[in-house]
């Protein structure tokens, strides 16, 4: 972790945390904060959001203690949002004796200039706040952007708290036996390397080899998808999750199946990767971006891959960032190989699954992501602006 000036912000009294978050929109955003709170709240720490509906995709158990939590913001605490172009998050201001934005980031500058690359950034690099960059990779190109590096922390996230508490796997009807599971979005499939999986997936397999492929669809909006399924043509049998599912849903679709494919072009943490890593699954996907702070080549099958320029991509497209933002191009060849590889020797695949499961799960769950949190806004209240050592995981 990376420590602040103690001059960088101003003082609070006690390490009360508090959420500057409208919890009515279903996205990421709103259910990584609301583990968060949950983590906070279980191990005993002051902790509160702000008033307002809650989304319906909130899993229930999260739901009656965010409702419990609901308070006015006070300036005597530690405030927290996402940094984000959206809407409503770049609206939403924050008062407390310490302040924090929560910053992800997808592709790195080619050729940063030292000052904000686009608006986003120079917002974020204006605000007098804290950035908490959920992963290295994210805090590099913070720093690209021209932001004082002592007002950066790393706040790597958790797994998905379900996956202690679900062991049962879903019936996968249609796609039979050694099953790739690909997570996707349907309103950003470049990023995730859905076209990618799809080409190598129909390459590499045939109807006799015993493999499948499960495309489990996030945001299942338009017909973007199944496009892409009907271009790959592949010949193996492929099942499409075109559906929102609950927490414990995709729980058990992550049991169901026994590697995880994922070729994406960029991410600033890898949620799914953590999430397949802690079920014990085999993970294919490309040492880059955010999942370099908990992978390397003994926890994954790694890809090879080029960089190339981030077009695609939905912040991209929106932003129009200057400094040549850049993400990776997995090689189709290279993905073709690993998932034969894993599928030949799953018992090999599953070996390596275990040792990065052991791993994940003693330094990555959301009591850990809590701990790390109350550690940063201790040491940005204490006197000198440091704490104590912490247990911190060795480097991926």
């Amino acid at each position: 972790m990376h420590g602040v000036p103690s001059d960088a912000v101003p003082r609070a009294s006690g390490a009360a945390i508090h959420f500057v978050q409208d919890f009515s929109i279903s996205t990421s955003f709103t259910w990584i904060s609301a583990d968060a709170v949950r983590a906070l709240h279980a191990l005993g720490h002051q902790v509160s959001v702000q008033p307002g509906r809650i989304a319906a995709t909130v899993e229930p158990a999260a739901v009656d203690l965010l409702r419990r939590l609901q308070a006015p913001a006070r300036p005597d605490q530690a405030h927290v949002r996402w940094s984000h172009y959206w809407e409503p998050y770049a609206r939403q201001s924050l008062a407390g004796a310490v302040n924090l934005d929560i910053v992800a980031l997808n592709h790195a500058l080619v050729q940063p200039t030292g000052s904000p690359s686009d608006r986003w950034m120079e917002a974020l690099a204006r605000a007098h706040t804290v950035k908490l960059a959920i992963s290295q990779f994210t805090r590099n190109t913070v720093l690209q952007n021209g932001v004082d590096p002592r007002r950066i922390a790393l706040w790597n996230l958790g797994y998905t708290p379900e996956i202690d508490t679900v062991a049962d796997a879903r019936a996968l009807d249609g796609a039979p036996g050694f099953r790739f599971l690909h997570v996707t979005n349907a309103t950003d499939p470049a990023r995730f390397g859905t076209d990618l999986v799809l080409d190598a997936f129909a390459q590499e397999f045939g109807p006799d080899d015993g493999v499948s492929l499960v495309v489990k669809d996030h945001n299942p909006a338009g017909d973007a998808i199944r496009e892409l399924i009907a271009n790959a043509a592949p010949r193996a049998p492929l099942r499409y999750l075109a559906e929102y599912s609950s927490r414990a849903t995709l729980v058990r679709a992550y049991r169901a199946c026994h590697a995880l494919a994922a070729p994406f072009r960029g991410e600033g943490y890898g949620i799914k990767v953590v999430d397949a890593l802690a079920c014990g699954l085999p993970v294919i996907a490309p040492l880059f971006c955010g999942i370099t702070d908990f992978c390397n080549h003994d926890r994954i099958f790694a890809l090879d891959y080029q960089c190339e320029d981030a077009r695609p991509c939905v912040d991209v497209v929106a932003l129009g960032p200057s400094g040549r933002p850049v993400w990776c191009l997995p090689v189709i060849q290279s993905i073709c190989a690993r998932m034969r590889e894993v599928a030949a020797q799953p018992a090999r695949a599953r070996s390596r699954a275990a040792a990065a499961e052991r791993y994940v799960k003693k330094w990555f769950s959301w009591a850990d992501a809590a701990r790390t949190l109350v550690e940063i806004v201790t040491r940005l209240e204490s006197p000198d602006g440091q704490t104590g050592a912490v247990d911190t995981p060795a480097p991926a």
